[in-house]
């Protein structure tokens, strides 16, 4: 936890990948041992809130009786957390509420990255090099929002723009919600402090940026 420039130790947690936070838990993936993990804002004991440690599967029901193949990302609109189910090709919701786990897209790509506004989730289809809309108040199926990326792995917003790094491609690229427009924000590899466009660098070329 970062808080007026100190940083503190939350919390310890094997394979913590996706995080997120509604203000009252801090909700973090485990990828490696398949289960969804929380712990009070203030800090305290890590609870597994769903799926077993160790333990892999696609089973929906209540808390730790569901299951999960590899979570990697989530978010959270504050009601729910969404997950995203790797190993499985789906993105799973866990009710604050009540605890039950559910699925809402199937058939996706090694999905990744995953945010949401409150209206739509936007997922990072890795594989498929695309992403995805998911629209929580009519449901059914997620379609293709936007195309042409090379793996696109991390997401994020700010309601009006969404943020993409690419794994493959190296870049952080943005799009204009309202248009789909997309521009490339940093596309140089490697790793130099700088200005947007010119001089500032991610990644080294022999390496992966699978990243968020």
């Amino acid at each position: 936890k970062i808080a007026d420039n100190s940083v503190t130790t939350l919390a310890t947690s094997t394979g913590p990948h996706g995080i997120a936070t509604d203000g009252i838990y801090v909700y973090v993936t485990s990828f490696n041992t398949h289960v969804i993990n929380r712990v009070p804002v203030g800090g305290g004991a890590v609870q597994t809130i769903a799926g077993v440690l160790n333990t892999s599967g696609n089973i929906n029901n209540q808390g730790t009786l569901a299951r999960f193949d590899t979570p990697t990302y989530l978010t959270t609109d504050g009601k729910n957390v969404y997950i995203t189910d790797r190993g499985n090709n789906q993105i799973r919701k866990y009710s604050i509420a009540t605890g039950v786990v559910t699925t809402l897209v199937t058939g996706l790509n090694a999905p990744n990255g995953i945010t949401n506004d409150g209206n739509y989730l936007y997922i990072a289809n890795t594989s498929a090099n695309n992403i995805m809309r998911y629209d929580l108040n009519l449901g059914g199926a997620a379609t293709v929002f936007a195309t042409g990326f090379n793996a696109p792995y991390g997401l994020a917003m700010d309601g009006s723009n969404l943020y993409v790094f690419e794994g493959a491609g190296k870049t952080i690229k943005k799009i204009i919600i309202a248009t789909v427009s997309v521009s490339t924000l940093i596309s140089s590899v490697g790793y130099t402090d700088g200005n947007l466009g010119t001089t500032a660098q991610i990644c080294v070329a022999a390496s992966p940026c699978d990243s968020s």
